[in-house]
């Protein structure tokens, strides 16, 4: 298989990179994929960009260009009004973004508008064009060492085959999801996804995705100071969080009384985590800064375990129903645990909102209307149940 052939082209110069920007410029949509390293730094290192506009597969090579040239193709791709297709898009937007400092304007997720018309959303790519196209391709090169040059044959196969089929898949399935009635349900939760897709870490709230019930206030305030602390490390040195304070041993170093490191080795943490970091750990952890606000933190009223067991499951059968009436698959409507936070929230104080992930429901405004009036015999008072768009300012 020749780089020039039919299947693919490798872009590995400024002429070739001209072909992509054209087709950027003048497709309606395209199909995109990369492959990258993400196993020790915070942040992706791009590897490959595979693109398909319907003729050509395009292999845009970012270890052999120029830097400059990878600066126009990011600008051209973020700034072009064709729509990107992707498949499972989560961390190659994360990766767009990370290298363009923005968004692509108009994107699909293949992976999760299948969940709209009936297939699973947890479904890989090679299964998704198998249902829908019947055929079969090969998922070989999945774990292959994509940062070496010259990349082999067979990687490039696999690269350009990641892309090969997704405008036909998609123009099938968008034509299905319109047929069920669907494609507005699938509209709101993919700017949902878009939106949530790259967030930045805020240091007042990063923390809460690691919370636990167990927490005192102070030990709450620890582990704010301590996510914050592991943030700002990896972000300085571009290392993965784990390589700083793996997320298993955040609460047992909150928890425990850390005077040396000593204590910090038998709590689990790596010698190498200790010989850089172990000092400003230890201070961390038994002087978080005077000025934190604890208010809020201490209790989060909710309903009882009887009552919130009724309402989840209520909930639950409204979904699971609505998802049977529409052929949509139970995999992207909800999970006990989300209605489990959905509650959560709903019963507390507003002071306490703050410390509480937003939940996922109240954000998509079709699964709101869908359980708002069971909701508010619950939560009569809750003004958010009362917004249009399931926000209020």
């Amino acid at each position: 298989m020749s780089e020039n052939n039919s299947e693919y082209i490798l872009v590995d110069n400024a002429e070739k990179m001209q072909l992509v920007l054209a087709s950027l410029a003048s497709s309606s949509k395209i199909a995109i994929d990369t492959e990258f390293v993400r196993i020790s730094t915070l942040h992706p290192i791009v590897a490959l960009v595979q693109l398909n506009d319907g003729v050509n597969t395009f292999l845009v090579d970012p270890i052999i260009l120029p830097p400059e040239q990878m600066e126009l193709f990011w600008n051209h791709l973020t700034e072009s009004e064709t729509l990107l297709i992707f498949f499972a898009m989560h961390e190659d937007l994360d990766l767009i973004k990370f290298y363009s400092g923005r968004l692509p304007k108009r994107v699909v997720d293949l992976q999760w508008m299948a969940g709209f018309m009936g297939l699973s959303p947890k479904l890989g790519l090679a299964s998704l064009v198998e249902k829908i196209l019947g055929i079969t391709i090969l998922k070989d090169q999945t774990t292959s060492i994509w940062m070496q040059r010259p990349l082999t044959p067979d990687q490039l196969r696999y690269g350009a085959v990641d892309v090969k089929y997704l405008i036909q898949v998609y123009d099938l399935m968008q034509h299905k999801l319109e047929e069920l009635g669907n494609d507005d349900y699938f509209q709101q939760d993919l700017q949902l996804q878009v939106e949530t897709a790259v967030v930045p870490f805020d240091p007042r709230l990063g923390y809460l995705k690691y919370h636990a019930d167990c927490l005192t206030a102070f030990e709450t305030a620890k582990l704010r100071e301590l996510v914050n602390f592991r943030q700002r490390i990896a972000e300085e040195k571009n290392i993965c969080l784990k390589h700083v304070v793996p997320n298993h041993l955040l609460i047992k170093l909150c928890q425990k009384s850390v005077r040396n490191q000593i204590t910090l080795q038998k709590i689990g943490l790596h010698w190498k985590s200790i010989r850089e970091y172990g000092v400003e750990l230890i201070k961390l952890l038994n002087h978080p800064p005077a000025s934190y606000d604890y208010d809020g933190i201490l209790d989060h009223p909710i309903p009882s375990p009887e009552c919130k067991g009724e309402l989840a499951q209520k909930l639950f059968d409204i979904f699971n129903s609505f998802a049977d009436e529409r052929g949509i698959d139970h995999g992207v409507m909800t999970s006990h645990k989300r209605l489990g936070e959905l509650i959560v929230y709903l019963a507390s104080t507003s002071s306490d909102r703050q410390f509480l992930d937003y939940p996922y429901l109240l954000r998509s405004k079709w699964r709101l209307d869908l359980i708002r009036d069971v909701l508010i015999q619950y939560f009569p008072f809750e003004p958010l149940l009362r917004a249009e768009n399931g926000k209020v300012d």
